[in-house]
């Protein structure tokens, strides 16, 4: 086996290296940014819109209770508003970030739908009998269980904290990933004489690094199965679409990063090829007479 077999295995292996640690480095990247980041969690609620609906869902749910239960189906709305629904929600995901249990307060929710009604059975002249005020307290007792089993996703706090193991980890991942780069570059360096092949092996791991953290993000953000999820209420289909789409998106951009860095790597190999076979033809002929 002679020298250019074994230096070319040589730079294979150490571009192959390269590509799979910086493919490695753009995902830890990526998560940071993303699935881990809770930033980007809570900037989802506003972009699927997760507050308002809910909040209209959780609005529907106690309509029809209090429908039933014989009084107007929108006497709730100024206990259920957006503005709440939006602060709770928001409350629940930071809490859960920060390793807590955000907990409503049941009883002072159950006062508000049980003055709401006394509001309302006032201003109309109804009396409210022994019996009545058991049915209210009954009614109200219902429409808090539902604005809580509303508002609350059950699991959260343990998926939220799953997703927050890998942190330190991948800190651990993209330090040896870096020292790996570092390494294989190097490596490159000094054992291709030539700067343009050196470059040329650089394109090489910029363009299978691309590849790998494109080609499966794509094809899902293409063909998007995860909108056929069987998940209700909508409003956290919505999210968890809305969450996934772009952290694909995420992982698309970083993939077109890479794109603009094996053209640029592309144009340098072309550059400094001419200017050594420039070098090589201005040596050659450099005793020639004119």
């Amino acid at each position: 086996m002679n020298n250019t077999v074994i230096r070319r295995i040589i730079c294979f292996f150490f571009s192959l290296i390269l590509s799979l640690s910086l493919f490695v480095i753009s995902i830890a990247v990526t998560m940071q940014f993303t699935v881990v980041n809770k930033d980007f969690l809570i900037n989802q609620l506003s972009i699927s819109g997760y507050h308002v609906k809910a909040a209209e869902y959780t609005r529907k749910s106690i309509s029809d209770l209090a429908f039933v239960g014989g009084v107007p189906s929108d006497i709730f709305d100024s206990v259920v508003t957006t503005e709440r629904v939006q602060s709770d929600i928001y409350n629940i995901f930071e809490s859960a970030y920060e390793g807590k249990q955000y907990s409503i307060d049941k009883n002072s929710l159950k006062s508000e739908f049980v003055n709401t009604v006394d509001s309302y059975a006032s201003e109309n002249g109804i009396e409210i009998t022994e019996d009545t005020k058991n049915n209210i307290e009954h009614l109200s007792e219902l429409c808090a269980d539902t604005y809580l089993n509303c508002i609350n996703i059950a699991g959260l706090n343990m998926v939220i904290g799953a997703l927050k193991q890998p942190i330190s980890f991948m800190g651990l991942a993209m330090g040896g990933a870096a020292l790996l780069c570092l390494v294989s570059i190097t490596m490159l360096f000094l054992v291709n004489k030539y700067k343009h092949k050196f470059f040329r092996y650089i394109s090489y791991s910029l363009c299978g690094t691309f590849l790998m953290i494109t080609i499966i993000p794509g094809y899902f953000y293409l063909t998007k199965p995860y909108l056929n999820l069987n998940i209700s209420p909508e409003y956290i289909h919505s999210f968890i679409n809305s969450f996934i789409d772009d952290t694909l998106k995420t992982f698309l951009g970083i993939g077109i990063f890479f794109v603009v860095l094996f053209i640029s790597a592309l144009f340098i190999v072309n550059l400094f090829k001419k200017r050594a076979l420039q070098k090589g033809y201005n040596e050659r002929h450099k005793d020639s007479l004119v």
